[in-house]
């Protein structure tokens, strides 16, 4: 039966359930905050003990992340010893900063630079800049405050509204914690129009901890 349910979903809205972060859509962005720097994602399937995703704020050209001065990138791992389940929201609170806390495993500044500022954009990847793996997520304004950058995602195999999301400000998810659906449901869910585009939110008192 579940065999045949998969097969009746169609496959590029939907990430595998397979007991790892690694295909796009395996972690959606919850929160996106500038001042402190911190962003919020939730884990849309099981991360084993090693599991490694690096945060880049690079501009990505559509077939390789460029290489402008002043950006950066995080690397979060799960060293806890054990899976963190799908529906956690990891919290990384000074992201980026000499205070930077992950609310679950741990997270260093892999290139310094990384910064969440109104503008910004930020792409969720496995691999490494120089040659990234799969694109998990990304989360980030349209087109920054000059009007200079705008966000690619050619190439990433990822689609804005199902496993990325577009913001026109920092922000966060305001919409239901409980996904009853598909992934591809809670995707487009996450990734839709329930979000509160506001400066000076507090985070990360008011986005979301947890999904069901």
């Amino acid at each position: 039966f579940w065999a045949a349910l998969i097969l009746l979903i169609p496959l590029g809205a939907q990430a595998a359930q397979d007991g790892a972060i690694n295909d796009p859509g395996d972690i959606a962005f919850v929160a996106f905050h500038d001042d402190p720097d911190g962003l919020s994602f939730v884990l849309m399937d099981d991360a084993p003990d090693n599991t490694s995703i690096r945060f880049v704020d690079e501009e990505w050209t559509g077939s390789a992340f460029s290489s402008l001065t002043g950006e950066g990138e995080v690397l979060w791992t799960n060293n806890s010893g054990s899976t963190i389940a799908k529906g956690t929201v990891i919290e990384i609170t000074d992201v980026g900063g000499v205070g930077m806390s992950p609310s679950h495993g741990t997270a260093i500044e892999a290139d310094s630079g990384f910064g969440t500022a109104n503008g910004d954009q930020v792409y969720a990847i496995t691999g490494t800049r120089a040659a990234p793996g799969t694109f998990l997520a990304f989360v980030g304004e349209s087109q920054d405050l000059n009007g200079a950058e705008t966000a690619v995602l050619t190439g990433t195999g990822l689609t804005a509204g199902t496993d990325a999301k577009l913001i026109v400000t920092e922000g966060y998810y305001s919409g239901s914690t409980a996904c009853n659906s598909t992934v591809s449901a809670c995707l487009q869910q996450i990734n839709g129009a329930s979000w509160i585009g506001t400066a000076g939110f507090s985070y990360p008192a008011d986005s979301p901890s947890s999904f069901s």
